[in-house]
């Protein structure tokens, strides 16, 4: 290895670089004074101090040195006379001179380029292979290697940490690249000033935090011209062409808006990822797209309803998902488009938008608010998952586990169903015990005497017995019993559309509040409308909504021996209508019964049985229909068949 020192190569470099400095200098005078010749001799001896040694360590040294005693760099820079830059071309900068040094060495400039190639369909009409072709072609005419092409395809401008462009910035700030090649200052970035400054700093060796030169400049050039070794021009065109991009990605942004927002208030899809449950699809009409129901997808999104409905909580629900491998909103829909999956998994923070939007009901929407037309009334752009009836449903059902206090994954079987015997509080499942003796249990807990709300004085019961007497007493009353699922028919009336209209006029009553003229003006177009569409809907006659069971084919007893878990009986129970009155009991048998609430406080419901075993004590109701739900015989709302019962249970006929 060579060593360079002031009498070494570098230092030959340094005095030839001197003397060509002071020719420029010299070329520089004002231009009364004569023009000295053209310093080749000096040039000469510049490129054989370059080549005196072959080793990389050398031209290196020799390139620091030149930008460290240089006094050539700052004349050159400013230099623009023709005659004398055809034959100091290359040594126009100190970037130039260290390209020259680094081609007499051996080595050509190493150049790193970064292709962007964005979706935008305002975009240039350009081509991922052009791109790169014209990068390639800007290398070969200006003798660079290349030893990296990074490539960031469908990615955003406004984002500055894309891969490909982070990379081609790392080449420069390892030392890897001495020239940095892009197609187009809009194809860097679009963020105006604020990654422009980032580039710079790059591009000049600086440090961010402190602007002090950490490390040797490279060259920075684009395929329209722009060239770093132009001096200040270059900083003055690319500022300016980094805020040109940033504005018209902007513009093409309001376009973008402008044209979605026509969309969605004509009821057609603008494009982007559809609601969960929904998928785009191609107008009959041949005029854009609209939104239909995914059956895949709307499937899931009934799943979802009828277990929050049924009394699971989100974060079952995310778990369960999670293990059966669904596929989340966002894979579901990439699936669909044929791409790479996230893999993302279920969190119930996802979970919430999708049941509370009013996009389940058809409805469009923006930013969390509905969209409304001319008149003031929602704007309908699918065909509605859920109706009315069941969206407030599934609202009053989130808004109840939002309130509660200490959620589980696991939901305990009986939440809902078990109550307190003497307080008739509702009883939640507790774990008591030590882990170190493996003698922990389970317990449901009276929540009127746990969180003091009451005087209480009941003792809590064991969850695993009190489990077995209630699955009992079910059976031996309704377990012969076909299960009837319940149908609801819709009433033929237009409540629901002048509970729209009401609702659409008390919002814009709302927004118009205090509003400026001109801005009332517009909006009382829209509540005029509504008005006359209110009166019209309240003349119209209406017929009420009934609901019908219809035969599953499946006992209570069957039913509940394929459901092998603690949810899917406790949904079981609760579309059931089940209710249990539970408490500690003294001893087994009737007689240890001290329930002091016989008859339900609700007319729809009965105790059909009593019940008591292993120190727990439990009255069962059921609603006083059940069984003629099963049946279809209004008989049997009068009084149960006569059974053999559990031992130590009472029947009780309706």
């Amino acid at each position: 290895m060579v060593t360079a020192g002031p009498t070494g190569p570098s230092g030959s470099v340094s005095q030839a670089c001197a003397e060509a400095s002071s020719s420029c200098r010299a070329r520089t005078a004002p231009a009364s004074a004569p023009s000295p010749p053209v310093p080749s001799a000096a040039l000469g001896r510049l490129a054989a101090a370059a080549t005196a040694s072959s080793s990389t360590d050398t031209s290196n040294t020799a390139a620091s040195q030149l930008s460290q005693n240089s006094p050539g760099t700052r004349c050159c820079r400013s230099h623009r006379d023709t005659s004398y830059q055809s034959d100091l071309q290359a040594c126009r900068t100190l970037r130039g001179m260290q390209d020259m040094v680094a081609a007499s060495a051996g080595r050509r400039p190493r150049a790193s380029l970064n292709v962007r190639l964005s979706k935008a369909a305002d975009d240039a009409n350009t081509s991922l292979d052009g791109m790169v072709a014209d990068l390639r072609d800007l290398c070969r005419r200006e003798g660079f290697e290349e030893i990296a092409l990074h490539i960031d395809d469908g990615i955003s401008g406004a984002v500055r940490d894309r891969p490909g462009f982070v990379a081609w910035l790392d080449d420069a700030r390892e030392g890897r690249a001495d020239v940095l090649v892009a197609w187009h200052v809009d194809r860097m970035t679009r963020e105006g000033l604020n990654v422009a400054a980032l580039i710079l700093d790059v591009q000049e060796g600086k440090d961010p935090a402190t602007g002090q030169r950490v490390r040797e400049p490279v060259r920075l050039m684009d395929t329209r011209g722009l060239d770093s070794n132009d001096g200040d021009s270059f900083r003055i065109r690319f500022v300016l062409q980094a805020e040109m991009a940033r504005s018209e990605r902007q513009r093409m942004i309001d376009r973008s808006r402008r044209r979605v927002a026509r969309l969605r208030e004509a009821g057609r899809w603008g494009g982007g990822t559809p609601p969960y449950g929904y998928k785009p699809e191609r107008s009959t009409d041949g005029k854009g797209w609209r939104l239909v129901v995914d059956p895949d997808s709307e499937a899931r999104v009934r799943e979802i309803v009828d277990r929050i409905l049924g009394g699971d909580s989100m974060n079952s629900i995310c778990i369960d998902f999670n293990d059966r491998g669904v596929p989340t909103p966002s894979d579901h829909y990439r699936k669909q488009m044929g791409k790479d999956l996230l893999s993302r998994r279920w969190k119930t923070t996802a979970l919430i938008p999708i049941l509370r939007s009013r996009t389940l009901l058809g409805i469009a929407e923006q930013a969390g608010e509905v969209i409304r037309d001319a008149e003031g009334m929602p704007v309908k752009r699918a065909e509605p998952i859920l109706t009315q009836k069941e969206w407030d449903r599934v609202q009053v059902a989130l808004d109840a586990q939002s309130r509660r206090k200490t959620r589980t994954a696991q939901t305990s079987p009986l939440l809902g169903i078990v109550f307190c015997h003497l307080c008739g509080l509702p009883m939640y499942r507790v774990l008591v015990g030590s882990v170190a003796r493996k003698n922990r249990y389970q317990y449901y807990r009276c929540r009127g005497k746990a969180e003091r709300l009451n005087d209480c004085t009941a003792l809590s019961v064991r969850a695993d017995k009190l489990m077995v007497l209630v699955e009992e007493m079910l059976l031996a009353a309704v377990g012969d019993l076909e299960i009837m699922e319940s149908v609801l028919i819709p009433a033929k009336s237009h409540h629901e559309e002048l509970r729209q209209a009401e609702e659409s006029l008390a919002d814009l009553l709302r927004k118009s509040a205090g509003k400026p003229e001109a801005i009332q003006r517009i909006y009382r177009a829209q509540i005029e409308s509504l008005e006359h569409r209110i009166v019209r809907l309240s003349d119209l006659p209406e017929t009420e909504e009934r609901t019908e069971f219809r035969p599953t084919g499946k006992t209570y007893q069957e039913a509940w021996r394929e459901a092998d878990t603690e949810d899917a009986r406790r949904r079981m129970l609760l579309r059931a209508g089940v209710r249990v009155r539970a408490g500690r009991a003294d001893s087994d048998g009737l007689r240890a019964v001290t329930l002091p609430v016989w008859e339900s406080d609700n007319s729809e419901f009965s105790a059909v049985t009593l019940a008591a075993r292993d120190g727990v004590q439990a009255a069962m109701f059921l609603p006083r229909d059940l069984a003629e739900r099963a049946t279809g015989s209004p008989s049997k709302r009068i009084a149960w068949r006569q059974r053999s019962l559990l031992p130590g249970t009472l029947e009780r006929t309706l």
